[in-house]
């Protein structure tokens, strides 16, 4: 695919104007009541758990910014012991998820905003993560990519295509619907770790520009796993080309970074791939993304 074709492609997919000119929520709008009423239908066991990362406070390649931690104990009363922390919303080391204002494409926002008008110096003043601050309520479902595979893990460098989406859907043994969040499995290990070569470059597992186009015929409102931007980008004037489309013309809802070896293995002990599906960000005005803890309930 060249450039001028995933330009088209990302005219194909846009919701420019779909919601409202002024609509900052993205693909959150796929997720309407009565999605949610048919959501819980998932809860059968009442089991409940958590698939975010630890927050990690050692540096490594995989975590330049590492997270940091105050602990203050309260040595006059005695009584208490305070934290303060600082984390870095962004990256690999963070269960987060992203405002539809955290990437652009072609200097353009979601839903028409050009860049220069909707970023400044204290944020986003369009498409924050404030938009998503009523939280997520839906039908998750896992695509396990690498199973249909015969893997446990693709090769770094490899990309996820519409037909590995559909075999996945097929082994799971349900249809995606409107008002979905799907977890693509591919093996990458904890969250999305890259793979970094000795010259400093990554390598990682992703989507090819093509499942863009599969998410939004489906509807899928919230898009999560442990792949999201092939590294190195196919695409050299876009590196982010997934999350830029994805975030800039679709305002398609991403968690990123989850424990996607985790859900795994909690759908095989339950012997099934879909689940409910519940997390919210933090309220931070003009915020790009905001650290989550998603849970899952059978």
């Amino acid at each position: 695919m060249s450039g001028d074709e995933l330009r088209a492609l990302a005219e194909r997919v846009s919701n420019r104007g779909r919601w409202g000119d002024d609509d900052e929520r993205g693909t959150l709008n796929h997720i309407t009541e009565s999605v949610r009423l048919a959501a819980l239908v998932e809860v059968r066991s009442g089991r409940t758990h958590s698939i975010a990362q630890d927050i990690d406070f050692v540096a490594s390649a995989r975590n330049p910014r590492p997270a940091t931690l105050e602990i203050q104990t309260d040595d006059d009363i005695d009584r208490t012991v305070r934290d303060e922390f600082t984390i870095a919303a962004h990256g690999f080391a963070t269960t987060h998820a992203d405002a539809v204002g955290h990437c652009y494409f072609d200097d353009e926002l979601y839903n028409g905003r050009a860049r220069s008008a909707a970023v400044s110096d204290r944020g986003l003043e369009f498409g924050a993560i404030t938009a998503q601050a009523d939280g997520v309520v839906t039908r998750g479902v896992l695509l396990d990519v690498a199973a249909v595979r015969g893997t446990e893990r693709l090769s770094p460098g490899d990309h996820v295509t519409p037909a590995d989406l559909d075999a996945a859907e097929r082994l799971a043994g349900t249809t995606v619907r409107a008002g979905d969040a799907i977890f693509v499995h591919v093996g990458s290990g904890r969250g999305a770790d890259p793979a970094f070569l000795p010259d400093g470059t990554m390598t990682r597992v992703g989507l090819s520009a093509e499942c863009l186009v599969w998410l939004h015929d489906h509807r899928v409102a919230v898009y999560s796993g442990d792949c999201v931007d092939v590294f190195p980008s196919p695409f050299p004037e876009y590196p982010d080309f997934f999350h830029q489309i994805a975030l800039g013309r679709m305002g398609l809802a991403m968690l990123d970074c989850p424990n996607v070896g985790r859900l795994v293995e909690l759908c095989r002990h339950e012997a099934r791939s879909t689940f409910l599906l519940t997390y919210a960000p933090l309220r931070i005005p003009r915020g790009t993304g905001s650290p989550v803890n998603p849970l899952v309930m059978f």
